[in-house]
Parts: C-alpha cells; structure tokens; sequence
C-alpha cells in the first residue's frame, strides 16, 4: 500500500507542476499573438490558454505522434508535423508569436534547432512568453564536476539567441524540476522582451 501512495504522490506532484506551468505560460503570454504549443490528448496547455481568454484559432499544435489523430478531433489547428517544421513553414516574420510552450519529452541537445529557427527568425512579439520542458541527465557531469548541466546550457542558449537577435529574455521563478514516472524533467518560463 505504501508503494501505490509514493505513486499518487509522484504522479499528482506532477500534474500540479505542470498545471502550474500552464497556466504561468497563460496568463503571461502576449494574446495579441498566436500561440504554438506541444500538447497531448489532454491538451492541458491548450486548454489553460483558452481559459486565459485566448482565441481558439490561434492556437497552433505541431504533433506528429499517434496522438495526432485523436487531438486534431478537438482541435483543428492540430498539424501532423514537428514543432520545427511549423516554425520553418511561419518564418516570414508576419505569424507573430505570443506564446510558445516547448514541452519537450526529450533532452535539450535534440531541440537546439528549434529554438534557434524560432529566434533567428524573431517570430516572438514583445512581451512574449517561451516555456520549455526537457528531460534532464542529473547524473552527467562535466569537466567542472557539476551535474544537471542541460538546465544552465538551456538557459545560456536561449539567452544567447534572445540577446543575439533584439530580445531581453527574463526568467520567470515558477519554472523548475519534477519528476515524470522516474525521469527527471525542467522547465524554464522566458518573458521575452524586444530592446
């Protein structure tokens, strides 16, 4: 009995973390905009923004998973696709972004390309908002003898590319680490602003 608790607990720590995050993205993101966000069948994120006030037909899910299906029956803005792909299709500058949520169930090293077609583009408005989430290696150390370096490299990329291309990215202090059925995850919430 005592097993299945650890489990619930787990397991509802992070639905309250991830709940947290989406709504942060939410409210904070810029609804002048459009919004593209990797979502589930449960949409959460989705769902967080049109609670916010956001237009259903601005929100944009690239999936190109077996749940693609399933989502697109509740939202046609569902596209069979990966999130670089979108933003490679919308990179003429006039599909402005107020939010952006880059729930990534991978590491950071395969989403470099992403965020880099996103910045380099300026595809996100002043006042904008970016949420990434990547699994993390805590136990991989660099020459420094530090662990859980994917989260400072997230963070020094993202500044870099925001700085390199007019924007002040700020962190928000909601974001964080959680567990996700035994793999450690991060999420990192930037306001973005245009300077």
């Amino acid at each position: 009995m005592e097993i299945e608790s650890k489990r619930f607990a787990t397991s509802r720590a992070k639905v309250i973390q991830k709940k947290t995050i989406n709504q942060t993205i939410a409210k904070l993101a810029n609804k002048s905009g459009n919004a593209i966000v990797l979502d589930g069948t449960g949409r959460c994120t989705t769902k967080a923004l049109i609670k916010e006030g956001w237009i259903k037909e601005r929100i944009f899910i690239p999936n190109n998973s077996k749940d693609y299906i399933y989502i697109k029956r509740w939202h046609p803005n569902t596209y069979k696709i990966s999130i670089g792909e979108l933003l490679y299709l919308h990179r003429n500058r006039t599909f402005q972004l107020g939010g952006v949520y880059m729930d990534y169930m991978c590491n950071f090293s395969t989403s470099k390309k992403d965020l880099a077609i996103l910045f380099n583009n300026k595809l996100m408005m002043d006042n904008s908002v970016l949420g990434v989430t990547f699994s993390i290696n805590r136990g991989r150390k660099n020459d420094t003898g530090f662990t859980c370096r994917d989260m400072m490299e997230v963070m020094n990329f993202v500044s870099i590319l925001a700085y390199t291309n007019g924007y002040i990215p700020v962190i928000d202090s909601r974001g964080g680490s959680y567990g996700n059925h035994g793999s450690p995850m991060y999420s990192i919430i930037f306001q973005l602003h245009r300077h």
